[in-house]
């Protein structure tokens, strides 16, 4: 795996009699399959693998992307700035050209891609990849800095309450002193 790639919950990455390789700034999410049996499997830099996508002994080219539940088989390779639609399959030795959109069972040409859906790929990919970082700093917190940070939010919220009293605060300051024999 390269610099700052991710592989979140649940994720299988297999290399069953062929090597996988996945690269930087790339994430495969949760519960999402990534296997070499026949042939390697290359993930090129800045690619998102969706959610229980599966990904076999295939070849997926820089910042493209592989949507939620899709599969793409044996051989097959998804070019630069391409995207596979959630729940489409790509089948054995199908090539997606740069660039283009393919959705579909088997998955079929819908439209080119516009340059700013191009540009949205690299952002998703990018957001991903904050959301890991972010993650895995999260998660390396112990036990206690969580219940100190959860106290001194307990503190805020109280402290930005409307019936909130500080006696150093409101030292000096006419009380609200209610008396019935006023």
């Amino acid at each position: 795996m390269g610099k700052n790639a991710s592989a979140f919950y649940g994720v299988s990455i297999r290399a069953n009699g062929a090597s996988v390789r996945i690269g930087a700034n790339t994430s495969v999410l949760e519960r999402a399959c990534v296997m070499a049996t026949t042939s390697p499997c290359v993930i090129g830099s800045g690619v998102t693998i969706g959610a229980n996508a599966q990904v076999h002994s295939c070849k997926l080219n820089d910042e493209c992307v592989v949507g939620s539940n899709a599969k793409v088989l044996n051989g097959s390779v998804v070019e630069r700035h391409a995207v596979v639609t959630p729940g489409s399959f790509v089948p054995e030795n199908q090539v997606i050209p740069a660039g283009q959109l393919w959705s579909g069972t088997p998955a079929s040409y819908v439209r080119d891609l516009t340059a700013e859906e191009i540009d949205i790929i690299k952002d998703s990919a990018m957001e991903t990849l904050e959301l890991a970082e972010a993650h895995a700093f999260e998660c390396e917190k112990t036990f206690e800095e969580m219940e100190l940070e959860k106290e001194e939010l307990e503190f805020e919220e109280r402290k930005n309450s409307p019936h909130y009293f500080d006696p150093d605060i409101e030292a000096g300051r006419s009380g609200r002193i209610y008396s019935s024999n006023n």
